[in-house]
C-alpha cells in the first residue's frame, strides 16, 4: 500500500465523527470501512453489501453527485456518508 493511501485511510478515519449525523449516530462499536471508487463496479458492490450489513460506510468518488447509483444506494442506507475523493491528486 502506497504512503498517500495509507495517510488517506489514516485520515479518513480520523474525521469519521465529524462526516455528518449518520457518523455521529453510529455506536462505536459498528465497523466501517473506507471505500474508494464507490460510484460504480467493484466500489459500488462493496458499498452496497458493507452498508446491508450494518458497517458505516464512507464511499467515496471523484463526482459522487454524478454518480445515480450510488446516490440511489445513500439514500437507501443512512450508514454511507457520500465524500468526493481523488486519489490520484
Amino acid at each position: 500500500m502506497s504512503f498517500k493511501r495509507s495517510l488517506l485511510i489514516f485520515l479518513a478515519a480520523l474525521l469519521l465523527p465529524f462526516a455528518g449525523s449518520a457518523a455521529v449516530d453510529t455506536p462505536v462499536d459498528t465497523p466501517s470501512v473506507l471505500i474508494t471508487g464507490a460510484s460504480r463496479g467493484i466500489g459500488l458492490a462493496l458499498a452496497a453489501e458493507y452498508a446491508g450489513r450494518g458497517w458505516q460506510v464512507i464511499a467515496t468518488a471523484r463526482n459522487p453527485a454524478a454518480a445515480p447509483a450510488l446516490q440511489e444506494l445513500a439514500r437507501q442506507h443512512p450508514n454511507i456518508v457520500l465524500e468526493a475523493l481523488d486519489v490520484t491528486d
